[in-house]
């Protein structure tokens, strides 16, 4: 509320003020600086904040009249839109200037991902990721073995936004270094915990799949605490469960691999958690079950048809509720030796 005082040597206010008092000041006026937000609802408040104060004063005892209260009123609520306004727009450009850093960042993560389609004299691949927000955590890539093997891998970092697209980007980038290493899927997982275990980052882990696929069909993988990925043909479905848990979780963790035999046309289904776990409008799952089933009527597609059917399905499943998580699915089709 508005104060004024007339003059600080009257009563008890110079042992209170005696510093101003020192200053020769005796007639002080204050006035708050009042922000009104209007309520659109005709049964609701006004919403009142008070961001400051204009404080005037004078050596000369009773010169600040209430004319002068009332035209510093005035001039105090045209302060306080001013000032408002100003904050409102400083936090455009700073919004601004985030979502222009951010679109930088996702086109960095984009350009960090492999080209989607794959192909070779055995295999064809195909891979799609949709973060939830403009940037992800999760992440695919393929690596091409000094053997003629393919190595391919898609790992899921927990959280969402910066932090996991950082994080995504330094697993990516363990797993792009071991191309040319002589050794198993368990042993390349198992490094790739002993490099977030020593840096330490707390409460950030990756769920990892990470397979090699040679020539005459063997599979051998790692399915670090990952969804189990699927091997689906005529004759069945197979899941790929063998390895251990979630990385950069335990320090020293066992990985062990896994190892089957892929028959000409079958297919290799990896996908993250925000495949068979997204929800519709009515807050169902849409569950493995339904992933199969899309999986299964699409054996004769190619890998871009392939994908298109599961996100696809994916999408409409969901139509009309937020997505909640970041969508990525990778497919490989083994064409025989």
């Amino acid at each position: 509320r508005p104060r004024i005082v007339a003059d600080l040597l009257d009563g008890n206010l110079a042992n209170v003020h005696m510093g101003t008092v020192a200053l020769g000041i005796r007639n002080v006026l204050c006035v708050p600086l009042r922000l009104v937000r209007y309520i659109e609802k005709a049964d609701e408040a006004s919403d009142e904040e008070r961001i400051g104060v204009l404080y005037l004063d004078s050596r000369e005892k009773g010169v600040l009249s209430s004319s002068t209260r009332t035209a510093l009123e005035t001039l105090a609520t045209e302060a306080a839109v001013a000032i408002e306004n100003a904050r409102l727009y400083r936090e455009t450009l700073e919004k601004a200037r985030l979502e222009q850093e951010m679109r930088i960042a996702a086109e960095i993560q984009q350009a960090l991902m492999p080209r989607a389609a794959q192909a070779g004299s055995y295999f064809e691949a195909g891979a799609s990721s949709l973060p939830c927000r403009s940037i992800g955590g999760d992440f695919f890539d393929y690596l091409q073995r000094g053997d003629g093997s393919l190595g391919f891998a898609l790992g899921d970092v927990a959280g969402k936004g910066p932090p996991a697209a950082l994080l995504s980007a330094l697993v990516q980038g363990i797993f792009a270094a071991q191309t040319t290493a002589p050794q198993g899927p368990a042993r390349s997982v198992s490094q790739v915990n002993d490099a977030l275990i020593r840096r330490a980052i707390d409460a950030r882990f990756v769920t990892v799949f990470y397979a090699l696929l040679g020539h005459d069909g063997t599979l051998t993988y790692c399915n670090a605490g990952h969804n189990p990925p699927m091997v689906v043909g005529e004759t069945g479905v197979r899941r790929l469960e063998t390895g251990g848990p979630i990385v950069g979780l335990f320090d020293g963790a066992p990985f062990e691999e896994g190892s089957v035999r892929l028959a000409r046309g079958e297919w290799v289904i990896v996908y993250s958690d925000g495949v068979s776990e997204a929800r519709s409008s009515s807050d169902e799952e849409f569950g493995d079950p339904r992933l199969i089933e899309v999986v299964r009527g699409n054996l004769q597609q190619s890998p871009a048809g392939m994908l298109e059917a599961i996100l696809g399905a994916v999408r409409k499943f969901t139509e009309g509720a937020p997505q909640s998580d970041d969508v990525t699915a990778l497919v490989v089709r083994y064409l025989g030796a």
